[in-house]
């Protein structure tokens, strides 16, 4: 039997792709402000700039809240600039100290989108076939033991 179909479960079933959507769309306005920076700091004053950076950083908060994948994919792409960025730097292959945190802190940020992407709605998480493995040997051993 088909499923009747509305607009509340297109919206639902679709999920996903809307909340991978609005993190690239995040990312690339973050982008845009990060190559605008020096143009931010001299057309506002200081407070306002605080307040836009705080309501800013509120706003990214509801979006982990409520759309952990959008705001997964913003912490990977912005990651991999920072990746990239410190990759750039590197001059004649050899990298200073400021250079690999820069990549570390990368990679931590890449990190943690893969972690908001595994608390996710659709995913039981990053571990969850370690662990369902972990319980099917436990589970056949005791069955063993038993009999």
């Amino acid at each position: 039997m088909a499923r009747k179909l509305s607009l509340r479960g297109f919206f639902r079933d679709t999920r996903p792709v809307w909340e991978l959507g609005l993190g690239a769309v995040i990312a690339l306005l973050l982008g845009f402000a990060a190559m605008h920076l020096a143009w931010l700091a001299v057309h506002f004053g200081q407070t306002t700039l605080i307040i836009l950076a705080l309501g800013a950083c509120y706003i990214l908060y509801l979006v982990r809240h409520f759309c952990r994948l959008g705001y997964g994919l913003v912490e990977i792409l912005i990651g991999l600039f920072a990746i990239f960025g410190a990759m750039g730097r590197a001059v004649g292959g050899i990298a200073d100290a400021a250079t690999l945190v820069q990549m570390a802190a990368g990679m931590y940020v890449v990190i943690r989108g893969f972690d908001n992407f595994g608390q996710a709605q659709p995913f039981k998480g990053g571990g969850a076939a370690f662990r369902d493995l972990w319980r099917f040997i436990w589970g056949r051993r005791r069955r063993k033991q038993a009999k």
